[in-house]
């Protein structure tokens, strides 16, 4: 009797892995940060299969996790293409363009401009209630220069619409109008209004104390800075602001080293050009106390993390 296929191929060692199977297999390794056996699985998918287009949005973010933002558009566009309705690839599409434009240079900010706000205001479309694609929308309509699509009224249209989805989130977005605007009063009120209606979000507490840091209140940004670490008190992004506070006003220098220190030990890069910023801090905290030789060392720290800082460049050659 003949062998069926099935049985010698079975005998010879082959697998049958259903398409289905692929997709959920690299989603696992994807959690596990294993990229590149990830990338492999999602890569086996063909097309015309179910999964095809979740292992082209799964490819498009490892590659945009890998830095390799071509690549990344080109998997997360074809994703996109496969399944026009899906608001989470076009969010991601979203994210990557605007990536694209930070990275780029001024023609390519400007040719990024209109692809950003069309595919966000397609996740607006498909999603109503997606307020991370309305904040991303808001923030460029108020922030991006006309030309590109700016647009005041748009924005103040926006932060109503957030609002209306979420009443603390929209306060913070028309706090963030009334500082553009420079209405110091109205932006404040917004503000607090904010935080006081949502004290759990980290965001609001940020907002805040970076509008007192703006207007030089500095004693007000380092009391909202101090509330908001009893209730997040491992946030790095708190700990640098509460430093960085210290070291605009001069007080508190003992406490803001320590949280700009605790800052920088918990970086998981601690050679990331951005870490240029806290030492920066650092630097200024310890030249305002009359520690020249310790803010020098401090400034030539940012330096070694990221040579092109130029507030270390100034603050070290005037010393």
């Amino acid at each position: 009797m003949k062998k069926s296929v099935l049985t010698v191929l079975l005998y010879l060692g082959f697998v049958f892995v259903l398409p289905g199977q692929n997709v959920s297999e690299g989603i696992r390794l994807y959690n596990e940060k294993k990229m590149e056996e990830a990338k492999r699985t999602f890569s086996a998918v063909s097309k015309g299969s179910p999964g095809y287009a979740e292992s082209l949005y799964y490819l498009g973010k490892i590659h945009a996790d890998q830095n390799n933002i071509s690549e990344a558009q080109g998997f997360m566009e074809k994703a996109v293409k496969e399944e026009p309705q899906n608001a989470g690839y076009y969010f991601a599409l979203g994210l990557i363009y605007s990536q694209r434009a930070m990275q780029g240079s001024t023609l390519t900010q400007a040719i990024y401009a209109g692809k950003i706000r069309s595919t966000f205001e397609k996740v607006v479309e498909l999603d109503n209630n997606n307020l991370q694609a309305r904040w991303f929308l808001f923030g460029f309509y108020a922030r991006a220069p006309k030309a590109m699509g700016g647009d005041m009224n748009k924005a103040k249209r926006m932060a109503n619409e957030i609002r209306q989805i979420h009443s603390a989130e929209g306060s913070r977005a028309w706090g963030q109008i009334y500082q553009l605007e420079e209405n110091t009063v109205e932006a404040e009120r917004a503000l607090k209004r904010a935080v006081s209606l949502s004290p759990d979000s980290l965001a609001n507490h940020i907002a805040l104390g970076n509008f007192y840091n703006s207007t030089q209140k500095y004693d007000l940004a380092m009391s909202v800075f101090e509330n908001a670490l009893k209730r997040f008190p491992v946030n790095r992004n708190l700990l640098y602001q509460f430093g960085r506070t210290a070291s605009l006003s001069g007080e508190k220098p003992d406490e803001g080293l320590k949280t700009i220190r605790q800052y920088i030990d918990t970086a998981p890069d601690k050679n990331h050009s951005t870490l240029a910023a806290a030492y920066y801090h650092m630097g200024q905290i310890e030249q305002k106390r009359g520690n020249i030789s310790l803010a020098k060392r401090q400034y030539e720290a940012a330096l070694m993390v990221n040579p092109d800082h130029k507030a270390s460049k100034d603050a070290l050659s005037s010393l």
